[in-house]
């Protein structure tokens, strides 16, 4: 979407890659739904758009480009569009306004990608990524705003964090 490479290392796969910031994707997204081909909205109706399923739209760098912010802006411009956004970032509270604004004529839930409640353990698999803490502490203002909100168990890694009991509690936690 707005990113390309990865800035949330992960310690197992020892990946650190730089990060390739296209500050047009709002702009363009904007022309496309408003002057694109015949019928751009329409092929949209009923699908459901789904931002953070390549890299996490609120890495370190959101904080400076604002390009996601700036993507949901446009898309709450479009009533009846539906958009669920998945990420390991806190800096989705940062919009909680602008999806909130958007709730009475769209579907705008928001997803936390969580690894384990197990801190040190997550600390040790993804050492840049915000412990379950943050998580249940950014789960609970977003929910607690009227937003949809849901947990995504990801990545499920075998033998390290394949065990149900890895996220027993996560309920009871806010998360």
């Amino acid at each position: 979407m707005s990113w390309r490479g990865v800035q949330q290392a992960s310690a197992l796969a020892g990946v650190r890659a730089n990060i390739f910031v296209k500050g047009n994707a709002p702009e363009v997204l904007s022309r496309t739904l408003r002057f694109g081909a015949t019928g751009t909205l329409s092929w949209l109706e009923g699908e459901t758009i789904v931002i953070g399923t390549a890299t996490d739209p609120y890495q370190p760098a959101e904080r400076r480009f604002r390009v996601t912010r700036g993507i949901l802006e446009v898309i709450a411009e479009h009533p009846g569009l539906s958009v669920v956004i998945i990420t390991k970032g806190p800096l989705i509270t940062r919009d909680i306004d602008v999806s909130r604004g958007s709730i009475a004529t769209q579907s705008f839930p928001s997803t936390c990608s969580l690894i384990t409640l197990d801190r040190d353990l997550a600390r040790r698999i993804e050492p840049r990524i915000a412990h379950a803490g943050v998580e249940s502490a950014r789960f609970g203002a977003t929910a607690g705003s009227g937003i949809d909100a849901g947990i995504n168990c990801m990545p499920v890694l075998p033998g390290i964090t394949d065990n149900p009991s890895d996220l027993e509690g996560a309920g009871e936690a806010g998360v």
